[in-house]
């Protein structure tokens, strides 16, 4: 059985507890203002962190001022942004300084006809729109000649009938436009 608790006792334990109780919260207090303020201070140095990094543009999306990107729209830029000038009526091209060819990963040096890339400087516009036909821009080839028995046989020119002329066909110049779609280039002008 148990023994009954005197009046001594129970006063004695119900003080230790309101001791304990008390000491606990002041205790837990200082510990929890504690990590409040250090809490607020780490929120404050990322806050200013995300801030200056580009702050609220970082909300839809992290793009840098002086960025440029082609938009489908026919309203011209949207807000923040600025008409790209220089890239009307133009091709965009990745800028390589020829010191940095090399760099260029395998397949992605030459071109499709396995011609080496050359240098783009950096802002300098190049291309011409239209090329007109010469004999010096023409690429390497072959002319075969038949002799006077294929020819009469069957018909067949011989290189009496070719005749390279230099200089440019102003009738006719071909277009070096591969197909394409215009868009309009901006230019992000603010944060």
């Amino acid at each position: 059985m148990s023994q009954p608790v005197t009046p001594d006792v129970e006063t004695k334990n119900r003080r230790l507890s309101v001791r304990f109780f008390d000491e606990l919260k002041g205790g837990v207090a200082k510990y929890l203002a504690a990590g409040v303020i250090g809490l607020i201070g780490i929120g404050a140095s990322w806050l200013w962190g995300w801030y200056a990094a580009g702050g609220p543009s970082n909300l839809i999306g992290a793009v840098p001022r002086g960025a440029v990107v082609a938009f489908d729209r026919a309203d011209g830029c949207p807000t923040g942004w600025d008409d790209y000038k220089e890239g009307w009526g133009r091709f965009v091209i990745g800028a390589v300084e020829s010191n940095k060819i090399g760099q260029i990963p395998g397949e992605f040096v030459r071109d499709a006809s396995g011609v080496d890339l050359g240098p783009r400087e950096f802002r300098k516009p190049g291309g011409q729109a239209l090329t007109a036909i010469t004999v010096r821009n023409l690429p390497a080839f072959n002319i075969v000649g038949h002799d006077e028995y294929v020819r009469s046989q069957k018909g067949y020119a011989g290189l009496e009938s070719v005749t390279p002329v230099d200089g440019p066909n102003l009738q006719n110049p071909l277009s070096n436009l591969p197909p394409y779609i215009a868009l309009v280039y901006c230019k992000k002008s603010s944060p």
